[in-house]
């Protein structure tokens, strides 16, 4: 059974796309469809692509300046206010840009890549980040802890 759609993009001026293309593949492990529109993507294209696919989702990464991060901010924040069903906006950068991120009240996650994979799972599965003050509650015993981590192994 599918999850949903995600869309992933680097946004403004950044052209590193390893994290959102790897939070992706993780996703469509996790039955999620994805939609990966690569790097430096503006805020008008990315419109097209959320009224076309109406994601659960949309995941979006910068690794640059904070500086010039606040100042690409405001076009997705006007241009998420004129959907009419919006979706989930989930962050991913340095720790400086993540601040930033989340400042701005705009992301509804924000992942400062101080994560492991584990919690970023988590929060596909759940949709709760380990980073709310929620603690993940693992299995007690071997079997449910090898179907937890699934398709990951167990070490």
């Amino acid at each position: 059974m599918k999850k949903g759609i995600i869309i992933g993009a680097s946004i403004g001026n950044c052209v590193h796309v390893a994290g959102v293309a790897h939070f992706l593949n993780l996703a469509q492990d996790e039955g999620y469809d994805t939609v990966f529109l690569g790097p430096a993507i503006d805020a008008a294209s990315m419109e097209k692509v959320i009224r076309h696919y109406s994601p659960r989702y949309v995941a979006v990464g910068y690794r640059l300046t904070p500086e010039n991060f606040v100042k690409i901010i405001p076009s997705f924040m006007e241009m998420n206010s004129r959907l009419e069903k919006k979706p989930l906006w989930l962050f991913g950068g340095t720790p400086k840009v993540a601040q930033k991120a989340k400042e701005s009240g705009f992301f509804d996650v924000v992942f400062d890549s101080t994560e492991d994979i584990d919690e970023c799972i988590q929060f596909l599965r759940t949709g709760i980040h380990a980073k709310d003050n929620i603690i993940e509650h693992y299995s007690q015993d071997l079997v449910s802890r090898i179907a937890q981590k699934k398709p990951y192994p167990l070490l």
